[in-house]
């Protein structure tokens, strides 16, 4: 267990996917509450959004040459991803001085937006269902990207629209959700027979134990200040638990050459 380390944290893949999935998830909130007039709300989320794609720059070595993933968008989820999340910051950025004279325009580029945006949260998912990496090949990874945005989306909503009872539950569903999604990831990983997925499991549970905590305890204390309708001390908490549980999906994925490099090394003793 000694030779299993955690893996580098990705840090503006971090801060990226969970900023773009509170975006999406926001303005979808905001237009199912038909908030979207409510300018400055509206202009903070799209912001979000555009900066949430400034910091996936961050993890290119040569970003001037960003564009050039667009061409395998047929046969790659990271092309795609990057094709729709360009689009959604597009469309949602167009949409802002739209929303000053409100046409039928407006809702279809409205409804742009979110077509972009969710698609691009699934293509974003999908890039890490890759066999090379079991932990994140599972449907607990799927869960955990939408999640997030089912959760922090109705929460920054809730702060301007305080009495919507539907926002309140699904905000506190997918809240309850997640946490679940976390912890039948672990159990599954314990149990499984692969050795890389127990591996990562053995990470959660040693070297990585305190931030595992940190984010559970972080996730329900969330929960419990959303249960108050204390909505921007919820957002805060909630927040950072998904940015921790973020880092930890970077930091505790064991790659699958490593059985095979210990048992090698083992044999060679």
């Amino acid at each position: 267990s000694n030779r299993i380390r955690p893996e580098h944290a990705h840090t503006p893949l971090v801060i990226m996917t969970v900023l773009i999935q509170l975006s999406v998830g926001a303005l979808t909130a905001m237009q199912w509450a038909t908030l979207l007039h409510r300018l400055e709300i509206t202009i903070a989320v799209v912001l979000v959004g555009q900066i949430a794609l400034g910091f996936s720059l961050l993890h290119l070595g040569r970003p001037a040459f960003a564009w050039r993933a667009l061409k395998m968008w047929k046969q790659s989820w990271l092309s795609r991803e990057v094709l729709l999340l360009s689009l959604y910051a597009g469309a949602s950025g167009a949409l802002l001085p739209l929303l000053l004279v409100p046409s039928s325009l407006t809702r279809a580029t409205t409804m742009a937006a979110l077509v972009f945006g969710w698609a691009g949260l699934w293509a974003s998912a999908n890039i890490y269902l890759v066999s090379a990496r079991p932990a994140w090949n599972m449907p607990a990874t799927i869960a955990d990207f939408l999640l997030t945005a089912c959760l922090l989306g109705p929460v920054v909503v809730l702060m301007a629209d305080p009495k919507n009872s539907l926002l309140h539950t699904v905000a506190m569903g997918a809240a309850i959700a997640q946490l679940a999604n976390q912890l039948w990831k672990l159990l599954a990983m314990r149990h499984s027979l692969v050795f890389e997925m127990k591996a990562s499991a053995r990470l959660l549970t040693g070297r990585l134990q305190r931030p595992f905590a940190w984010r559970m305890f972080l996730g329900l204390a969330g929960i419990l200040f959303l249960a108050m309708n204390l909505f921007t001390a919820a957002l805060a908490l909630l927040l950072a638990a998904e940015l921790l549980g973020r880092y930890l999906f970077f930091v505790s994925v064991v790659p699958k050459n490593i059985a095979s490099t210990f048992i090698g090394m083992k044999k060679v003793a």
